[in-house]
């Protein structure tokens, strides 16, 4: 009889071990000492078993020698093992546990081809393993930004967000742009190989290409520019797009929208309006905005400061097509002055910030002014 179980084995194992853990599953196999060819070996002792152990791959031995050295290899399934480079990994061992802790977590869903040698001298034992997919709600979009329906031209970039964290690598290939009734637009996306992506894996900042953007830039006046003021365009998320989970998010997603005239004037905080709230109340200082700012930016770049100029400790919402902040304090207000920090960085849908305009044309110079004022005063009565 041979000691290691047959494919069937495994795999009703580990159906058997996910639906106590509630997690993706990971084969835990098993060797025995070196001395012992593999086409030998036989002990009852010896059981193979699984648990859950955040992305780990872990060998145990039952009722066996303290195991002194061990080489262990991953490979994803339809890799070639003899070409191929293995996966970067770490190996630890325990007494008669070996666990194998990879540099980048196992994808749920996929199958890995796994070589564990015990003895330079012996041939190695492989084993396919398949890492059962998670059961979990379906991964959806929840929202792109900007939120409004009506865009300057010169729209500078998009965030979709993502309500679980997705696959990363070539997401260009289920995005797309396109005039309404149209096709889709030529690379209208800076298509580069570092997607910016937030650490959770649930928020894509998609940058539309600048060189078509800006004036004078030869992309611009080759390829034209992306959007042209008065059509109706549509920002279409393919529904084959993969999540983390590897399965796909399920429909397509279309944020629709109209086109307006470029935008090339700078955020003034001088013009923004601000209703204070009451002292000892948890009511929201509310900032209205003339214009919609970035959305991702409006969650780190305003502070409020008590007298002491020490942050206040609260909860930000953006709302209304991000032309109204508000903040909502942890603690009840204390009568008195406060103070707005405003971080010169932040910046409008086309790229121009506090500090500076994205495209400036210097040939007109009421467009070339930078507004350094970041700070502003309410009080709570």
């Amino acid at each position: 009889m041979s000691l290691f179980p047959s494919k069937t084995s495994i795999y009703a194992a580990l159906k058997s071990r996910n639906r106590f853990q509630g997690f993706f599953a990971l084969l835990l196999i098993a060797f025995v000492p070196s001395y012992c060819p593999a086409e030998e070996r036989q002990d009852d002792s010896v059981e193979v078993v699984t648990r859950s152990i955040d992305g780990e791959i872990a060998f145990v031995v039952k009722n066996a020698p303290k195991v002194t050295a061990v080489e262990v290899q991953v490979w994803l399934g339809d890799a070639n093992v003899n070409t191929d480079p293995a996966m970067l990994g770490s190996v630890s061992i325990d007494g008669n546990e070996v666990v194998y802790k990879p540099r980048f977590p196992l994808s749920a869903g996929t199958t890995y081809n796994v070589q564990v040698s015990t003895d330079p001298a012996l041939k190695p034992d492989h084993f396919l393993i398949e890492i059962p997919a998670k059961k979990s709600t379906p991964t959806k979009i929840e929202q792109i930004y900007p939120s409004s329906d009506v865009l300057p031209e010169n729209t500078l970039k998009f965030y979709v967000h993502f309500s679980a964290p997705m696959r990363k690598g070539d997401v260009y290939r289920y995005l797309k742009i396109q005039e309404v009734g149209g096709e889709p637009i030529e690379l209208p996306f800076l298509e580069i190989e570092q997607e910016f992506w937030s650490r959770d894996s649930k928020r894509l900042t998609l940058l539309l290409d600048p060189g078509r953007i800006k004036r004078g830039l030869k992309p611009r006046e080759e390829m034209g520019p992306i959007f042209v003021e008065g059509k109706t365009y549509e920002l279409i998320v393919d529904g084959n797009w993969p999540d983390g989970n590897s399965r796909p998010i399920g429909k397509d997603f279309v944020k629709r929208f109209r086109i307006a005239g470029e935008d090339h004037k700078q955020p003034d905080p001088a013009r923004w309006q601000k209703k204070a709230p009451s002292k000892e109340s948890k009511q929201p200082l509310v900032i209205t905005f003339p214009e919609s700012l970035d959305h991702s930016m409006l969650q780190t770049a305003i502070a409020i400061l008590d007298s002491q100029s020490k942050p206040v400790a609260g909860k930000i919402s953006v709302s209304k097509n991000e032309t109204q902040w508000d903040f909502t304090p942890k603690s009840p207000w204390d009568a008195g002055k406060y103070t707005i920090e405003i971080n010169s960085r932040l910046e409008d849908n086309a790229g121009n910030s506090i500090e500076k305009q994205f495209d400036v044309d210097v040939f007109d110079k009421t467009l070339s002014t930078k507004t350094k004022s970041t700070k502003l005063t309410f009080e709570v009565k």
